[in-house]
């Protein structure tokens, strides 16, 4: 993941010189839109690294599970799957548990925004709703919001991700509400007979002070979390939309060897060929050496979607599990995928009973064994 500018080199591994002749990949264009004027100062720019996070790091933080123990804000779930609801009224509500480990409270603010009806091609409200919408949680308590679905079309499938944002109250928004309060006590004090030369002095003051007043602040930001919802509105006895899905790869995926506890990972592409949206929903693995993410979603017609999978063994061995995905709710719908991952453990063997002996010399004399 990311781009490293570090010198190219060719096919033997050895770094590639350059000339003043040189055009591989339009190397005259390419200096012009790094800003530099010579070869030398593209020989630096090229040794220099961007400081970006590891591909395994990116992928630890993905694999975090809202539901997980360790996390000092935990979702009762990650996913809610209302199945049939009918259209024009909402469902029965379900509950979502959020639970706050924080020694202080929480403010969490749920963000379900408006969606579009490809039919009328206008802007309507959101068929998924968390009710309330904001919510303060005490320390070491938890509280249950109510999830609702009302479908708003016919034979359709609904899929959202809705977002709660959370505020900490660790004393940095009483630091956020003070500063709002001197720049609303500085922004009374304009008046309308003001000029516009004055005004620009007055709001040049006003964004210096902000910035004075923020210095050396602790302020925490939110914390993001989210839930993924899904559901539809066929009735029962109607016909489903017909998946019309190719994997690539779509038989094996192998995974890197690796060595016990350590993680691994893969990605499949599923392909959606129809014209109409299609759910899938994969199997888990009991014992989590294998996991998936997202392990559902939605795919839109003549779209793909990608799946990341992460190998993580226990114990050194081989193993083989099969991936079931299903589409669009029908145990009949069903594709699998093999995951092969391999798990050594270092197992080496020093000669002469792993020991070493050095025939005897003199002082500052050095022998080799």
């Amino acid at each position: 993941m990311g781009v490293h500018n570090k010198a190219r080199r060719d096919k033997l591994g050895d770094v590639a010189k350059l000339d003043g002749n040189d055009s591989v990949m339009g190397l005259d264009d390419e200096r012009a839109s790094m800003g530099v004027s010579s070869m030398d100062d593209l020989e630096m720019n090229q040794e220099i690294p961007i400081d970006d996070p590891t591909q395994v790091v990116l992928h630890k933080e993905m694999f975090s599970d809202v539901t997980s123990a360790q996390r000092d804000v935990i979702l009762s779930a990650d996913f809610i799957d209302f199945a049939f609801g009918q259209t024009g009224r909402f469902s029965e509500s379900k509950q979502l548990s959020v639970e706050n480990k924080f020694p202080f409270s929480i403010e969490v603010n749920w963000a379900l925004l408006n969606v579009l009806n490809k039919t009328t091609d206008q802007w309507v409200k959101n068929p998924f709703r968390i009710r309330p919408e904001r919510q303060v949680i005490e320390p070491k308590s938890s509280f249950n919001f109510n999830v609702e679905f009302g479908p708003y079309e016919p034979d359709q499938y609904f899929f959202q991700i809705a977002q709660c944002f959370i505020q900490l109250n660790n004393g940095a928004i009483s630091k956020n509400k003070r500063i709002i309060a001197q720049e609303e006590q500085r922004a009374a004090k304009m008046t309308k007979s003001m000029t516009m030369s004055k005004t620009k002095t007055l709001l040049g003051s006003i964004k210096k002070s902000k910035w004075e007043d923020a210095q050396n602040e602790e302020i925490d930001p939110s914390i993001c979390m989210n839930i993924r919802l899904v559901g539809h509105s066929f009735p029962p006895g109607s016909q489903p939309f017909i998946p019309m899905v190719k994997l690539n790869p779509n038989k094996n995926v192998v995974f890197p060897s690796c060595g016990p506890n350590e993680s691994v990972y893969q990605t499949i592409q599923i392909n959606n060929t129809s014209d109409t949206p299609v759910y899938y929903k994969i199997l888990k693995d009991s014992t989590m050496t294998f996991q998936a993410y997202p392990s559902f979603g939605l795919v839109q017609g003549k779209s793909f979607g990608i799946v990341c999978f992460e190998f993580n063994p226990k114990s050194p061995r081989n193993y083989n599990f099969g991936a079931h995905l299903v589409y669009n709710h029908n145990p009949s719908n069903v594709q699998k995928v093999n995951l092969i991952g391999h798990c050594y453990e270092p197992a080496l063997q020093i000669s002469n009973d792993q020991k070493l002996f050095f025939p005897p010399s003199y002082v500052g004399v050095s022998t080799k064994q």
